[in-house]
């Protein structure tokens, strides 16, 4: 197993949000915080990316992240603009 993959690991992770950028393949997330500029962040809930919604991560390659909410995938690249936060869908 790898180092920081472990159930412990998860469960801490599930508590607090932390920048969607963590998350692996696979994983569905509910979107907490989206903070930065703002024009980009209206942008990016007018696309699907508003707090509360769910979405799941299809492809994280470190620079850039395959989401998919709803009917949509989107494609967006990392940025120090914008902050996009989450914590693991079903988790208060």
């Amino acid at each position: 197993m790898l180092v920081g993959t472990g159930p412990l690991t998860r469960t801490m992770a599930a508590n607090a949000p932390q920048s969607i950028a963590a998350f692996s393949e696979g994983a569905c997330v509910q979107i907490r915080a989206l903070s930065g500029d703002r024009q980009l962040c209206l942008r990016l809930e007018s696309m699907g990316l508003a707090v509360g919604k769910e979405v799941q991560v299809l492809k994280n390659s470190g620079r850039g992240l395959l989401l998919k909410t709803e009917f949509t995938r989107l494609a967006i690249r990392l940025s120090p603009a914008f902050m996009l936060q989450a914590v693991y869908a079903g988790h208060a």
